[in-house]
C-alpha cells in the first residue's frame, strides 16, 4: 500500500507540473493528501524527490513551485493501450479494432518509445485495472471500447491521462475525451445509397442480442427504424433480424427475410455476414448487385475479396487513431480538448449494390 500511495502521488504531481506554467504554485500538501488519499509524510517524501530532481522549488511557508526545468509530455516514453472486448472469442469487432490497434500502435511509435497492450473482457476485472492504473509506469492511456464509466473513474482517481475511443456505454465518459462514430451519418449514408438506387424495401441484419446494449450497435438499430419511418419506407418486422456471429445464424436470419412476401430488395449487414449472405443468395439463384443488393459496414478486407466485391461503409480507423493521439497529447499538456469528437463515414461503392428491380413497390 505504501508503494501504491507513492505511485499515485508521483503521477498526481507529474500531471500538475505538465499543466502549470513555470513559477506557479503546486497544490498544497493538504490538497495532495486529500486527492491521493495518503499521509503527510508520504506526500512530503515524494515532493523531496521532485526537489532533488530540480523539478520543483520549495519556499518556506509558501509551498512548492514549478521550477524552470520541468516535466513535459515528451518525458513520457510509453503509452498503455487498454482494449475492452465485447463478445469474447466471437467478437467480429476484433477485426475492426484489430486494424485500429495496429494503426494506433504504429502512430504511437512516432511519439512514444513503446506501447503496452492490455485486454479486458467487457465486464473488466476492475481490481486488475486498478492495479495497472496505480502503477507508476501507467501515466497515459488510450482506452478502446470502454464498457462503463467505472473504467474512467479508476483512471481519474489514479491520475492517469486518458482518451476514450469508440466507448460502448450509453453516456459519454465525463472525465475524458470521447472519440465516437457518427451513427446517424452511418445509417443515413447506408440508406441514402440504397434509396438513390431505387430501393424501398430494405432489410437490416444486426449483431445485438436481446436485452444487450452496445452503444454503436444499439444506436444504429434504433436510427434504422427511425429513418425508415421518416422516409416512409415499408418496414416489415421480419426484415430486421439478428445476424449473429456465425454463418448458420446469419443464414437462418436471411431465410426469414427472403421468405417474406413481398421480400426486400436489399440488406444492410456487417462485413462478417457477407460470406453467408452470398452463399444463400446463390442457393436462391440470385446475384448480389443484380437481383439483390448487399450493403455492408466497416469496409474490412473481406468486403474487397468477395465476388462481386461488396459495397461497404468505411469508418476511418486511421483518423480515429490520429485524433486519439492528438487528444492525449493535449490532455497531457493541459490543453482544453473537445469532450466529444465524431468520426465520419464514407460509402465505398463496389459491385454488390445495383438498381432496384422494377417490381420494387411499397
Amino acid at each position: 500500500m505504501f508503494n501504491r500511495n507513492r505511485d499515485r502521488i508521483d503521477k498526481y504531481i507529474n500531471r500538475q507540473l505538465m499543466v502549470l506554467e513555470r513559477g506557479k504554485k503546486l497544490p498544497s500538501v493538504r490538497t495532495i493528501m486529500q486527492e491521493c488519499q495518503s499521509s503527510q509524510s508520504t506526500v512530503q517524501a515524494v515532493l523531496r524527490q521532485y526537489e532533488e530532481k530540480q523539478l520543483i522549488i520549495s519556499s518556506n511557508r509558501r509551498g512548492y513551485f514549478k521550477a524552470e526545468r520541468t516535466c513535459t509530455p515528451d518525458h513520457i516514453e510509453e503509452i498503455d493501450l487498454i482494449y475492452c472486448t465485447t463478445a469474447q472469442n466471437e467478437d467480429p469487432l476484433m477485426k475492426f479494432h484489430g486494424e485500429f490497434s495496429h494503426l494506433l500502435g504504429r502512430f504511437c511509435g512516432e511519439k512514444w518509445r513503446s506501447v503496452r497492450m492490455h485486454f479486458f473482457e467487457s465486464h473488466a476485472d476492475l481490481n486488475s485495472l486498478r492495479q495497472l492504473a496505480c502503477n507508476t509506469r501507467c501515466r497515459a492511456c488510450i482506452v478502446v471500447a470502454t464498457p462503463n464509466n467505472e473504467v474512467g473513474k479508476i483512471l481519474e482517481e489514479c491520475h492517469v491521462a486518458y482518451v476514450n475511443v469508440f466507448p460502448e456505454m450509453a453516456q459519454p465518459d465525463p472525465y475524458s475525451v470521447n472519440i465516437v462514430i457518427d451513427n446517424e451519418q452511418a445509417i443515413d449514408k447506408s440508406l441514402g445509397h440504397l434509396m438513390n438506387l431505387g430501393h424501398r424495401r430494405i432489410a437490416y441484419l444486426h449483431n445485438l442480442r436481446e436485452n444487450e446494449f452496445i452503444r454503436d450497435l444499439s444506436m444504429r438499430k434504433e436510427i434504422f427504424y427511425r429513418r425508415s419511418l421518416e422516409h416512409a419506407l415499408p418496414l416489415n418486422p421480419e426484415w430486421v433480424q439478428f445476424g449473429g456471429y456465425d454463418s448458420d445464424t446469419c443464414i437462418d436470419a436471411m431465410v426469414k427475410i427472403l421468405s417474406t412476401n413481398p421480400r426486400p430488395t436489399s440488406v444492410i449487414c456487417s462485413d462478417h455476414h457477407l460470406p453467408a449472405i452470398y452463399r444463400l443468395l446463390n442457393d436462391y439463384k440470385m446475384i448480389p448487385g443484380h437481383d439483390f443488393s448487399v450493403m455492408s459496414t466497416d469496409n474490412l478486407p473481406i468486403a474487397r475479396i468477395m465476388s462481386p466485391q461488396a459495397t461497404s461503409l468505411d469508418i476511418s480507423r486511421s483518423l480515429a487513431a490520429r485524433l486519439a493521439i492528438d487528444a492525449l497529447e493535449k490532455t497531457l499538456a493541459g490543453v482544453q480538448v473537445e469532450h466529444m469528437m465524431s468520426i465520419d463515414s464514407e460509402v465505398i461503392i463496389r459491385q454488390s449494390t445495383g438498381l432496384a428491380p422494377v417490381d420494387n413497390i411499397n
